[in-house]
C-alpha cells in the first residue's frame, strides 16, 4: 500500500465521515497500518479504536514492514488497536476452525505475532481472558496446535462441528 493509497483510503474515510457513515479500517489496510508488510474530525473514540494518525498507537514506517501510521494530514481515519485486532482473529479462528474459511484466522494470528508483537507494538496483556492465556501458550508453543485449538475452542464455548472436506462436501 503506497502513500497514494493512504491518501485514497483517507479520502474515502472523509467522504464516509461527512455522510455520517461509521467506517473503520479493516483487512489489508489495517494490517499495513500495524506494520505487517504488504502480503495480499473524530475526537471521542471508544478505547478499542484509535485514529490511524496516532503515533503513540501505530508504528512508524520501517523498512521491510507495512507503511505504519498515517500522516496527520490524512484526516480522521479510524482503526482498531492491535490487541482488539488480534482478539478478532483469535475468535474467527475458534469459530471457523475446520472449515476452509477458517485457515485465515491462524494465518492472521501468526502475522500479528511475527510482525506486530515481535516488533513491540502489541500489548497482549490487554487481551481478555481466556484469550490472553491461550495467546501466551501459542507464542511459547507449549502444546501441539491441534491440542491448543481444541482447548481454546472449549474455553470459548465453541461447539464441536464436523470439518469440511477438501472438496467442499
Amino acid at each position: 500500500m503506497s502513500r497514494l493509497s493512504q491518501s485514497f483510503v483517507a479520502s474515502l474515510a472523509r467522504g464516509l465521515n461527512s455522510a455520517q457513515v461509521p467506517c473503520v479500517l479493516w483487512g489489508h489496510c489495517l494490517l499495513v497500518l500495524h506494520g505487517v508488510p504488504s502480503i495480499i474530525g473524530v475526537t471521542d473514540l471508544p478505547a478499542y479504536f484509535a485514529l490511524a494518525s496516532d503515533e503513540s498507537v501505530f508504528p512508524p514506517w520501517r523498512p521491510g514492514r507495512g507503511l505504519g501510521v498515517y500522516p496527520s494530514a490524512a484526516g480522521p481515519v479510524v482503526a482498531l488497536r492491535s490487541h482488539i485486532l488480534l482478539e478478532a482473529y483469535m475468535r474467527i479462528y475458534a469459530r471457523d476452525h475446520g472449515k476452509q474459511v477458517g485457515s485465515i484466522g491462524i494465518s492472521m494470528i501468526a502475522y500479528m505475532q511475527l510482525y506486530v508483537d515481535e516488533d513491540g507494538f502489541l500489548d497482549a496483556d490487554l487481551l481478555p481472558e481466556p484469550l490472553r492465556t491461550f495467546y501466551g501458550e501459542l507464542k511459547q508453543w507449549k502444546k501441539p496446535l491441534r491440542q491448543w485449538t481444541l482447548e481454546f475452542r472449549a474455553a470459548l464455548g465453541v461447539p464441536e462441528e464436523e470439518s469440511e472436506s477438501d472438496d467442499g462436501y
